[in-house]
């Protein structure tokens, strides 16, 4: 008679699931909220150092013509361009012109063109920027003033008498702009610490009635101190207001610029005070960042190559 087969063994029962968690010796224990919070705030700051090194390494290739309506900036435009003077009349918009030793044609208005493939730019490839005198339109300048290599300055010589103030204001506006101090830092900066050149070009000296530039240079200087005086006062007085107003640390506007919501473009000016409070104004002042010297032309008279030798020299 065969053996009875033994009967099967049956499994232990299966223990009850619970979540892993790490012990008291476990290297994941170590990671704590304080330590991810330190992570995410080290790679933000790695990409906001990246970028801002991306932007200051934007080509400073801008030669910016700037001045009160009816200084002849399209004019001298147009002559280094087309080397002939075209009727012209107050510009609505921004005009270009980029410097290539195999074209001379140029562009106005809208997106500025860029430079004929293959062939050899002069300078890097300079872009003349003539910016409306409009006060109204000057905000239209402030996406080039980081790229800005040159200012050139244009005042009409013949109402230096009757415009001086505005001239030296609409001046001022723009050497305390901060994204044209953003520049001349990053000029200084570089390898060159080269200042920022500023060129007063002295037009229409081609009339009898015209000023010569070693008096418009005077003029402006004067007018500069008088205009710092104002300011500076202005500036006193808001930072009195400060300890009793609770402030927002902006300008109001949002858009990080330090425009004073003017709507003439000018970014904050007067919150900086250009060169030695305690001596009259002088342009050597500010030889730390801009390099400040005075060209007399006429785009009427001086052909188009003299110009553009005058304004680049």
């Amino acid at each position: 008679m065969a053996s009875p087969s033994p009967a099967p063994s049956l499994l232990p029962p299966a223990a009850p699931w619970t979540p892993w968690a790490p012990g008291p010796g476990s290297s994941a224990a170590a990671v704590s909220p304080l330590v991810l919070v330190a992570l995410a705030v080290g790679v933000g700051t790695a990409l906001l150092v990246a970028w801002r090194a991306r932007a200051t390494r934007a080509p400073r290739d801008v030669v910016l013509l700037a001045g009160l309506c009816a200084a002849g900036k399209t004019a001298l435009l147009g002559k280094i361009r087309d080397h002939h003077v075209h009727p012209t009349c107050p510009s609505m918009e921004v005009n270009h012109y980029v410097l290539t030793s195999g074209s001379h044609r140029g562009s106005r208005g809208g997106k500025a063109p860029a430079t004929a493939t293959g062939s050899s730019s002069i300078d890097g490839g300079l872009r003349l920027v003539d910016a409306p005198g409009h006060a109204k339109l000057r905000f239209l300048t402030s996406p080039y003033m980081p790229r800005v290599r040159r200012l050139c300055f244009v005042v009409d010589s013949t109402r230096v008498a009757q415009d001086a103030h505005a001239m030296a204001e609409y001046l001022y506006d723009l050497l305390t702009h901060p994204r044209l101090l953003a520049a001349s830092a990053v000029s200084r900066a570089g390898r060159a610490a080269a200042p920022v050149p500023v060129v007063i070009v002295c037009n229409k000296q081609d009339r009898l009635s015209s000023q010569d530039g070693r008096r418009i240079l005077s003029l402006l200087e004067k007018q500069l101190h008088e205009i710092r005086q104002t300011r500076a006062a202005s500036l006193a007085g808001l930072t009195a207001m400060d300890t009793l107003l609770p402030t927002d640390g902006g300008d109001g506007d949002g858009d990080g610029d330090g425009d004073d919501g003017s709507g003439n473009g000018v970014g904050g000016a007067g919150a900086r005070v250009l060169g030695d409070m305690a001596a009259p104004f002088q342009f050597s002042q500010l030889e730390d960042r801009y390099a400040v010297r005075v060209v007399e032309c006429s785009a009427v008279r001086d052909k188009g190559d003299k110009l553009l030798a005058k304004l680049l020299s």
